[in-house]
């Protein structure tokens, strides 16, 4: 009898409810299903029936979940050969969820999952499944925001190229300047968003192939391998439909754009010490000041996750008469001369 990993097969599942899974995972499935089949006779995961079965798995699911948080205990599940084979797959599925820890939870729930693939790059990939955005800080420090249901990978590292796959749903990207790496986000029909260092929003709508680009900061490039759909710079957009290879330019606003998700931060007579561990929570880097007096400086300074960071860092040059630079994600932050 072939073994399956339970944490595979989670991941597998967690995929399925949001029609991600590929026709290999689809088909690990199935032979799972059929496992698990006491009477060796699997239900077959048929599309009529797909959508009615996975609603019914997952609050199953979603329930059990909520009695075992209250309850603080791990249950036992005796396996029966009268109870369908869904049964087991709610059951399971919750308890290898809960088994873990926190910990697990929140990997699973965010579903980070790093896989190795045959060129050698391991890759991470996010859905977000929770019930607000979620906010993640890439290898490079650039800041996302994952919207709910929504599903990207991208490389555990990034080489000479930081390139990000959205399999669906809307990411905000506050992109780390790098003229040496651009960044590319690739959607379906290889569509590709190009920048060096911005700030935008990309959407892939549904299951209709239209992928929405909308620019907050910088300029950004959307093409795909034959045609080139437009150039944008701060609040503009380009709606572009995959299949047919047709563009519309659109205006957008800033707020709209960013209003899904809270960005501001408002630090008030704090020292700047409280200011760069605000600042590492925010956009991953961390901050180190030449010396102690420095970092004991009264400061007020209110700020976006959607600014650009060396323009927060230019700020406080300004009012303090320090310099910064970077090294990888270290800040470094001095008196000016």
């Amino acid at each position: 009898m072939k073994i399956f990993n339970n944490i595979d097969i989670t991941a597998i599942l967690l995929k399925n409810e949001h029609d991600v899974c590929t026709s290999e995972e689809l088909l690990v499935l199935e032979q799972w299903y059929s496992s698990l089949d006491d009477n060796g006779h699997a239900d077959k995961f048929d599309n009529s029936a797909k959508n009615v079965k996975k609603k019914n798995i997952w609050k199953t699911v979603n329930a059990k979940i909520d009695e075992i948080e209250s309850e603080q205990q791990t249950p036992i599940v005796e396996f029966n050969p009268g109870k369908s084979v869904f049964y087991y797959v709610a059951r399971i599925a919750a308890i290898l969820i809960v088994v873990a820890g926190s910990y697990f939870t929140y990997s699973w729930f965010s579903n980070k999952k790093i896989v190795p693939t045959a060129d050698g790059i391991n890759y991470t990939s996010r859905i977000n499944t929770s019930d607000k955005p979620t906010k993640i800080i890439l290898p490079d420090n650039s800041l996302l925001w994952l919207d709910v249901k929504s599903f990207i990978k991208y490389p555990e590292k990034f080489a000479n190229r930081r390139n990000i796959s959205l399999l669906s749903g809307k990411v905000f990207f506050n992109v780390a300047h790098d003229a040496s790496r651009p960044f590319t986000v690739e959607t379906e029909g290889g569509l590709k968003t190009t920048v060096l260092g911005t700030a935008f929003v990309i959407e892939k709508c549904g299951n209709n192939n239209s992928v929405k680009v909308s620019v907050l900061r910088g300029k950004v490039q959307v093409a795909d391998n034959a045609t080139k759909f437009a150039t944008l710079t701060r609040n503009q957009g380009v709606a572009v439909n995959t299949d047919t290879k047709t563009s519309n330019l659109v205006v957008v606003d800033s707020v709209e754009m960013t209003g899904w998700f809270t960005s501001k931060v408002v630090l008030d007579n704090v020292t700047l010490k409280e200011v760069a561990a605000s600042i590492k929570e925010t956009f991953g880097y961390k901050i180190e000041f030449s010396s102690s007096k420095l970092s004991t400086k009264p400061c007020s300074i209110t700020y976006n996750a959607t600014d650009n960071v060396d323009d927060i860092l230019v700020l406080l040059d300004k009012i303090y008469h320090t310099k910064h630079s970077f090294a990888d994600s270290t800040i470094y932050i001095k008196p000016a001369k």
